[in-house]
């Protein structure tokens, strides 16, 4: 049998029985706060430049755009069976939830974010591994030896090893066995494998499975509304953290929301600590180590989200013309959630552009444009 068709069907036998168990909840709050509808003629007016908006939608196989401005939905639209209440798989916008997870965990064992990650994992207790902070795994900075390919390189992938074929049974411990092939701290390299070893991690502080399961509908999918959270974990009960949550785009952009107010809700009650919110919107100091070099702008990195930032030695932001304190949380195929601190806006973005052609970045810049001040 060829090797490709091997891979192929290897990746199709997994898939039917690498999850363990998926945790729908239903929010047991009647949540108060909404977005508001449309009542001053905006949605007129995207629709008047639809393909600014939605960027060819049949080209790119957008399957829904939202974009939200002053807590009003000035465009909305859905396509390919998606609908208003139709989750979607966001693959890599999961990082930032778990990181948000993180943080308010940390604030409740009140542990520094420089806690070691070896005193609660005894596989980390080896040379340089038992030196891994929960800080250098939040910034992908964890020295941990790993190949992030998808379909371009398959063979070669961990993430692909991990998620479908040998290593999804305990996606945590898989990552935590990877060789150190840099001192915790000094190299960034974006890892889905850090951010199982998170979710591992985070099983590891509550003494029952069933209370690590209800933690996230309990600490940030209830208290901001969030009804159509499905979280898949892997088969020793822990979130895949990396790739597999589940949600609405109206309920995505409910935790940008979250984020654009700083970690707090409605009458100001905090939901995620402030502190931890405004530090994971700072670049990881290994992020501008690894890319010192480059001359153009170039996507930086925080605690899991994606940062419009630019580096001491880049001449110019990531994304021209669109204000620095931009930040996004991206996934695989094209999932989008960015978020304008200045304007007030939330754009959610949600596709399946498997041969990565949609232009984020011209998309990014014409909403921020039609956006105005």
């Amino acid at each position: 049998m060829k090797p490709y068709l091997l891979f192929l069907l290897t990746i199709l036998s997994a898939i039917t029985q690498s999850l363990g168990q998926t945790t729908p909840k239903s929010s047991e709050l009647k949540e108060q706060w909404d977005w508001k509808q449309d009542q001053k003629g905006s949605q007129r007016i995207w629709q008047e430049q639809e393909d600014l908006a939605f960027h060819s939608l049949k080209k790119w196989q957008t399957n829904a755009v939202l974009i939200i401005k002053n807590d009003e939905i000035v465009y909305e639209k859905y396509a390919n069976d998606f609908t208003q209440t139709r989750p979607h798989r966001l693959w890599s916008i999961s990082k930032s939830f778990s990181s948000a997870l993180i943080g308010k965990r940390l604030s409740e064992k009140q542990w520094p974010i420089h806690k070691l990650a070896s005193d609660i994992m005894e596989e980390l207790n080896q040379p340089i591994k038992r030196d891994i902070t929960f800080r250098d795994l939040l910034q992908m900075s964890s020295g941990l030896a790993w190949n992030e390919f998808y379909e371009a390189n398959p063979f070669s992938s961990h993430v692909v090893d991990m998620l479908y074929i040998e290593n999804f049974k305990d996606m945590g411990l898989f990552t935590a066995k990877r060789k150190s092939r840099a001192r915790p701290g000094n190299i960034f390299n974006y890892s889905s494998g850090e951010t199982n070893l998170l979710m591992r991690l985070l099983k590891l502080t509550f003494e029952g499975q069933e209370l690590y399961d209800d933690y996230p509908w309990n600490t940030l999918f209830d208290p901001i509304g969030i009804t159509s959270a499905t979280w898949e974990q892997d088969q020793s009960g822990s979130f895949v953290g990396s790739s597999y949550l589940f949600m609405t785009a109206r309920d995505l952009a409910r935790f940008g929301r979250l984020y654009l107010l700083q970690g707090k809700w409605q009458d100001g009650i905090e939901i995620i600590p402030k502190d931890f919110v405004m530090d994971s919107l700072k670049i990881a100091p290994a992020v501008c180590q690894t890319l010192k070099k480059k001359s153009r702008g170039t996507l930086t990195y925080g605690h899991h989200w994606w940062l419009n930032k630019k580096c001491p030695n880049d001449l110019e932001n990531y994304i021209p013309g669109v204000d620095e304190d931009l930040f996004m949380a991206l996934g695989h195929h094209g999932q989008i959630l960015a978020v304008f601190p200045k304007q007030n806006a939330i754009a959610v973005r949600f596709g399946a552009d498997k041969l990565e052609k949609f232009d984020r970045n011209t998309w990014i810049q014409l909403v921020y444009k039609a956006l105005g001040e």
